[in-house]
């Protein structure tokens, strides 16, 4: 027939075009992995932003959570809105996180963390966050899950069915967690809603607490003091005292910030003696001392 060539060329034609194509994207591919941007090593934001940029056709889902988590970590104490004031690639940036759909663990974690830390609150990063932490939550490992439910209350602030499963992870890997990934949880808890789930998480977490109580460096303790007094704890908790035990051994090692919420922490537990040793501390620190023995 008089199209029939024409057909058959047209098509041979795609063809070669197709696979010229495909061969172009493997290239581009092969040099992407070449020179695959090490997010974590840039200082400033706008070479992130840029990196991305020039590479986001060939991103993994992961190398596009690195370069959002990057970008929000060195974008701190800076809210979501002063930072695309100031850089308006990252409003296309977070578009494009909302596209990703093969989250691990790992970017699961950092990507709540990232937004926890400039506290952005979108509503199609959230639902796509909301449903990857509610698919991942039984694989979070005992850094993720100390990052998720630190980034929670910006994540999923009334989200009770989301927070109560991360709460149950870990709750269930508890006993696994560091000093600091327990100081952590103890600080971040009070923003948690207050449920039922929250109640038992902060039962488990002091009791593991009490029995690592020995290991906890003089932030950790700090930390967890002024951390279980916004929890509104008793006196009388076990932890509370534990804690209380250590503070006279590190005072020197704390900044006058720390201290005087350490101090009120302990004034709030009826340590007054305690406080008062807290208070000598401060005292020596504003004079320009190291401690108070008078050491300069």
């Amino acid at each position: 027939r008089p199209g029939a060539f024409l057909g058959s060329a047209l098509c041979q034609q795609h063809r070669r075009l197709l696979t010229v194509s495909a061969d172009a994207r493997t290239v581009a591919s092969e040099v992407y992995e070449v020179e695959r941007p090490q997010f974590c090593v840039m200082k400033r934001v706008d070479d992130i932003l840029r990196a991305w940029y020039e590479h986001k056709a060939h991103m993994q889902p992961c190398d596009v959570v690195s370069a959002y988590f990057h970008a929000c970590k060195l974008s701190r104490p800076r809210t979501a809105q002063q930072i695309e004031r100031k850089h308006p690639q990252m409003a296309a940036l977070v578009d494009h996180l909302t596209r990703v759909r093969d989250w691990r663990a790992a970017d699961v974690a950092a990507a709540c963390m990232g937004t926890h830390y400039i506290q952005l609150r979108k509503p199609e990063l959230t639902a796509v966050l909301s449903e990857a932490v509610l698919k991942k939550a039984t694989k979070l490992g005992l850094v993720e899950t100390t990052h998720v439910i630190t980034a929670l209350p910006t994540v999923a602030p009334k989200d009770k069915a989301l927070q109560g499963a991360v709460i149950h992870r870990c709750v269930t890997i508890a006993d696994q967690l560091s000093a600091r990934q327990l100081s952590c949880v103890i600080g971040a808890a009070r923003r948690l809603l207050p449920t039922a789930a929250r109640r038992e998480l902060v039962e488990h977490i002091c009791r593991v607490a009490l029995k690592k109580a020995h290991i906890f460096s003089s932030a950790q303790v700090c930390e967890v003091l002024v951390g279980l007094r916004k929890l509104g704890l008793s006196p009388s908790t076990p932890v509370v005292g534990a804690m209380a035990k250590r503070v006279p051994s590190i005072v020197l090692d704390l900044g006058t910030a720390d201290l005087r919420a350490l101090a009120a922490a302990m004034r709030a537990f009826h340590e007054r003696d305690i406080a008062a040793i807290v208070d000598k501390q401060i005292v020596w620190k504003e004079s320009g001392s190291t401690s108070a023995t008078g050491t300069v």
